[in-house]
């Protein structure tokens, strides 16, 4: 599973995906953090991507509208599925320029270069 988050601000986009949870605890795990923000890499595609581990009740998958999401201090029940997804983070213009195939692009360049 995969999802990207597009904001215009980067720290507004660090902000919320930091902040997520509930009272009852938080739905998800962190388990890898990949920066490709902060990279020295030329040919200048950013993003950070988010391994997130979440947890959801087996049952609720039987429906088909939505996921009933656990928290993790509860994942330890035998109703429990758990998955890890990966979240990207990225501004906003750096989405519009991979959305019109600008990824396909830089994917290219980067195989011929380290050819």
């Amino acid at each position: 599973m995969k999802d990207v988050i597009v904001d215009h601000q980067f720290d507004a986009v660090f902000s919320d995906a930091i902040n997520e949870g509930t009272d009852d605890g938080h739905l998800f795990k962190l388990t890898k953090v990949k920066d490709r923000f902060s990279s020295s890499d030329r040919l200048g595609y950013r993003d950070i991507c988010l391994n997130l581990e979440v947890g959801w009740t087996i049952s609720s998958e039987s429906c088909n509208e939505q996921l009933d999401f656990v928290p993790v201090m509860l994942w330890q029940s035998s109703d429990v599925r758990i998955h890890i997804c990966e979240v990207q983070l990225m501004l906003k213009s750096t989405y519009e320029v991979k959305a019109r195939g600008g990824h396909d692009k830089f994917v290219q360049i980067r195989n011929l270069i380290s050819e």
